[in-house]
């Protein structure tokens, strides 16, 4: 599923957390556990969780804020209304939250500037691209692989032109794939050509970025370093869609390998 939601905030002075994507999605995951509570149950903080302590929600709902500006400690709302790009990579989600958004049309956004209002005033389903084994796409917000060593205490971001990349891509697609698989949401064979896969930059444009968030235990903004540029993947099919729908690589929840398709 791919969806545009327009929404009104009829809070006046709406200030909100850098971490937006994180908190409707947690929004958004509350509005599927009261149409569908088992469902509901899997996507919590509460909840089952997998992987190295990442639940899966991560990896298979995208939505990205728009119409916003930044401010030294949080997002201060561009006039009234404000646009979520919605991407479900599985159907059960896409139905409940359907579902969800037909029972009630108001989303309440809340953290530490307060609680805010949104209506739902647009919907609009947007055209799902044709997948093929050769996709290739540009990055709209920076993305982020790591690299942490057993005696370093903070990991570096790799960067896509490193021999090391392709290495780290392919081991971190393997490790999505097996947490997608204990979820339950895992296509058959996902996993099938991973060792295969090749990437490669189109153009030479890497702009380095970062994304900036407020942890709800201080006031501070917290920095998190990635890359933007046009690439080529050659994977199969349910790894293209999956990238599509659930974002390019880690951090994905709070903004991160957020891309559209280029066509050939």
């Amino acid at each position: 599923m791919h969806k545009q939601l327009k929404l009104r905030c009829i809070t006046e002075n709406a200030k909100l957390t850098y971490n937006f994507p994180t908190v409707i999605g947690n929004i958004v995951n509350k509005k599927i556990s009261e149409v569908d509570p088992e469902l509901g149950k899997k996507l919590h903080k509460g909840g089952i969780k997998y992987g190295n302590g990442h639940s899966a929600k991560l990896f298979i709902a995208r939505l990205r804020p728009l119409n916003y500006s930044t401010l030294e400690h949080c997002i201060q709302v561009k006039g009234y209304e404000y646009v979520l790009d919605v991407r479900f990579y599985d159907p059960n989600l896409s139905k409940a939250f359907n579902k969800a958004i037909l029972l009630e049309e108001t989303f309440y956004l809340a953290d530490k500037y307060g609680t805010k209002v949104f209506k739902i005033v647009g919907e609009k389903n947007m055209k799902v691209p044709h997948f093929s084994n050769k996709m290739k796409y540009k990055l709209r917000s920076p993305s982020s692989l790591s690299e942490k060593k057993k005696d370093e205490k903070k990991g570096r971001v790799i960067r896509p032109n490193e021999p090391i990349f392709i290495e780290k891509l392919q081991d971190h697609f393997l490790r999505k794939t097996d947490i997608l698989y204990q979820f339950g949401v895992k296509d058959e064979g996902m996993e099938e050509g991973i060792e295969d896969l090749r990437f490669s930059l189109i153009g030479n444009k890497i702009k380095e970025k970062r994304l900036y968030f407020t942890p709800s235990s201080s006031e501070k903004a917290v920095g998190i370093k990635g890359y933007e540029y046009d690439f080529e993947l050659v994977a199969p099919i349910p790894i293209q869609k999956l990238i599509y729908y659930g974002g390019f690589m880690e951090n994905t929840a709070r903004g991160f390998g957020y891309l559209d398709v280029l066509q050939n």
